[in-house]
C-alpha cells in the first residue's frame, strides 16, 4: 500500500478528492490531508507520503515551492499539480521544478482521477522495483567481494567468516567443504574473456553444481571462477571427480570452451578454505577487471569492522568513504547511495550483537534520512552521523562496560538453556578468562551467580503465579534436572520449591 498526502486550500474540494474514489482499491492508503504547502511541509518527514496530490495556488507556501522542497529531500516522491484553466503558467513552473503530472480541477471525475492514481501506482511500483534491484546488486557485490576475500586468506577468525555468512544468509554446512578451481586458460577465448562470457560461464557453473546442493560461485583473478559447497557424508574421491566432470562437459559442450580445465579440494573448517584454494591457485592470481569501485571497497572495510564491532576502524572508513564521496569523479549519486545502503544494513545486523548500538539506531531514523539524500554532499553529511553514532560506543567499548552489557544481554536472552561461559565470550568475542574478570568487576557479581539468579527470579514467579508442575517450571528456567534444580533453589532461599509454593499461596490467602 503506498502512501498519499491531499493538500489543498479549499476543505470540501479536499472531501470531494477523498471521497470520489476509493483509494484503497489503487493501492494507496491516504495519510494526510493538508490546507497549505506549509502544512503539508511541517507532516511530510513524519508521514513519508509516496504520492503527492497538491493544488497550485494556496497561502503560507504554494504548491510549486511545496514541489520544489519535496523534490530537494525525497525525489522519488510522484507530485501530481492540480491545476485551474487560467493556471497554466504554474503547471509549467511546476513541471520546472520536479512534478511528475498535472491535472485541470475541471476534467477531474472518479474515472481520470481513477486513472491517476492507477498509473501513479505503476510508476512507484517500477520506482520501488529498480531501487531494490539496485540494493540487491550491490549485496551482490558485498557477497563476491567477501568470497574473494575468505578464498585469499583475509580472515583469521571463523567468527568473522560466520558472520558474514549469516549476513548474507547463506546456508552452509560448517564441516568438509569441497573447494573447486574452474580455470580457462588465455588460449580457451583469444586473450581476455568478456563481462558477458564471464556471466555465462558462471551461470553455466552454477547450474550444474546446485543440481546437488548449495554452492557458491565466484570470479577470483581473470581465468579462475572458485566454487564452495557442501561435500556431506560421501565418498570424496568419486564425488570430487564426478562433480568435476560434470562442469567441465557443460562449459564444453554449451560453450565450446575446449581448453577449460578444473580441480577440487576438501577444507575440513571455514578457515581451511583458504588454505586449499592457495593449493589450487597458487600464490600468483591476476587481476579480476572491474571487481570493485572505490566506493564500494570503502564500504566493504566499514562492514568487515563493524562485524568485529571495532568502532575505531570504522569511523575510519566512513571518513575515507565522506572524503572519496567529495572528490570523486564519475560516480553517480545513486552508486553512492547504494553504498550507504548497504551499510545500513550491516550496520542493523551488527547492532544484533551490541546492546548499547541497537540502542542508539533506535532513535535514529536512519533509513529515512537516507531515502531523503539526493547530493554527494548530503550523504557526506549521513556519513558523518553514522560516524558520530559510532563513536558512543566505541569510547565506551574503552572503558570495557560494554562487555559485561553485551554478555549480561546474551545471558537474559539464553538464560532458560543450557549456556556455558565459553558460549557467551564466543559471542563477547574475548576469552573466557577476561570475560570473567570483567563482568564480576562491573556487575558485582560473576556470571555464574548473574545466571542462577536469572533462572531463580523465573523459577519464583512460575511456581507463585501458575499451577504448572514443578519439573516443567525446571526445564522452563534452564534446569532440565529436576533434583538439581531442587538442590540449587534450596540452597539459595532456604526451602523446596514446593515449600516457596505453599508460602506464597498462605500470603496470598491471608491478603
Amino acid at each position: 500500500m503506498y502512501r498519499a498526502i491531499i493538500v489543498e486550500d479549499e476543505l470540501l474540494v479536499r472531501v470531494a478528492y477523498q471521497s470520489i474514489v476509493d483509494w484503497g482499491s489503487y493501492g494507496f492508503e491516504l495519510v494526510g490531508m493538508f490546507e497549505n504547502g506549509q502544512a503539508a511541509l511541517e507532516a511530510f518527514d513524519e508521514l513519508q507520503p509516496d504520492f503527492v496530490l497538491t493544488d497550485t495556488q494556496m497561502p503560507l507556501c504554494n504548491g510549486i515551492e511545496l514541489i520544489r522542497q519535496i523534490k530537494a529531500k525525497a525525489p522519488e516522491t510522484i507530485c501530481v499539480i492540480l491545476s485551474a484553466y487560467g493556471d497554466l503558467d504554474y503547471v509549467k513552473d511546476g513541471i520546472r521544478v520536479g512534478a511528475d503530472d498535472y491535472l485541470l480541477k475541471l476534467d477531474i471525475t472518479a474515472d481520470t482521477l481513477g486513472q491517476l492514481l492507477s498509473s501513479t501506482a505503476q510508476k512507484l511500483s517500477k520506482l520501488k522495483r529498480s531501487v531494490v534491484e539496485d540494493v540487491s546488486a550491490e549485496l551482490q557485490r558485498g557477497r563476491d567481494r567477501f568470497l574473494r576475500s575468505w578464498i585469499r586468506g583475509e580472515f583469521t577468525h571463523q567468527d568473522t567468516v560466520e558472520d558474514y555468512l549469516r549476513f548474507y544468509k547463506i546456508k552452509l554446512n560448517r564441516q568438509r567443504l569441497l573447494c573447486m578451481d574452474i580455470h580457462i586458460p588465455a588460449s580457451a577465448n583469444g586473450g581476455l574473456l568478456e563481462p558477458e562470457m564471464r556471466a555465462t560461464i558462471r551461470r553455466t557453473a552454477a547450474q550444474t553444481l546446485q543440481s546437488t546442493g548449495t554452492w557458491l560461485l565466484v570470479e577470483v583473478g581473470a581465468r579462475d571462477l572458485c566454487a564452495i559447497g557442501c561435500c556431506g557424508e560421501v565418498v570424496l574421491e568419486q564425488y570430487g571427480n564426478n562433480l568435476c566432470r560434470s562442469v567441465l562437459f557443460s562449459l564444453k559442450s554449451v560453450l565450446n570452451l575446449s581448453d577449460v580445465s578444473a580441480k577440487w579440494e576438501v577444507a575440513g573448517d571455514l578457515i581451511s578454505v583458504s588454505a586449499a584454494f592457495g593449493r589450487l591457485l597458487g600464490l600468483e592470481l591476476d587481476p579480476c577487471a572491474d571487481e570493485y569501485d572505490e566506493s564500494s571497497a570503502l564500504a566493504e572495510k566499514a562492514v568487515s569492522a563493524l562485524f568485529r564491532l571495532h568502532y575505531e576502524d570504522a569511523v575510519k572508513a566512513l571518513q575515507q568513504m565522506r572524503r572519496f564521496f567529495f572528490h570523486a569523479a564519475g560516480i553517480s549519486v545513486s552508486a553512492m547511495r547504494n553504498s550507504c545502503a548497504y551499510l545500513l544494513m550491516s550496520l542493523q545486523f551488527s547492532a544484533e550483537k551490541d546492546p548499547l548500538l541497537e540502542r542508539l539506531m533506535e532513535g535514529a531514523e536512519l533509513k529515512a534520512a537516507l531515502s531523503r539524500c539526493v547530493s554527494a554532499e548530503e550523504l557526506g553529511r549521513w556519513l558523518d552521523s553514522l560516524c558520530d553514532m559510532l563513536e558512543k560506543p566505541g569510547q565506551r567499548k574503552g572503558t570495557t562496560s560494554w562487555v559485561s552489557d553485551r554478555a549480561a544481554a546474551y545471558i537474559q536472552e539464553h538464560y532458560s538453556q543450557e549456556i556455558s561461559l565459553d558460549e557467551i565470550a564466543a559471542y563477547c568475542g574475548i576469552s573466557p578468562a577476561y570475560l570473567s574478570r570483567i563482568f564480576a568487576k562491573e556487575q558485582g557479581r560473576g556470571i555464574q551467580e548473574y545466571l542462577t539468579a536469572l533462572r531463580l527470579q523465573n523459577a519464583k514467579q512460575l511456581l507463585a503465579a501458575t499451577d504448572r508442575k514443578i519439573y516443567e517450571i525446571a526445564v522452563q528456567s534452564g534446569y532440565p534436572d529436576a533434583v538439581y534444580f531442587n538442590k540449587v533453589f534450596k540452597k539459595n532461599t532456604g526451602m523446596t520449591p514446593k515449600e516457596y509454593r505453599v508460602l506464597h499461596m498462605t500470603i496470598e490467602d491471608k491478603k
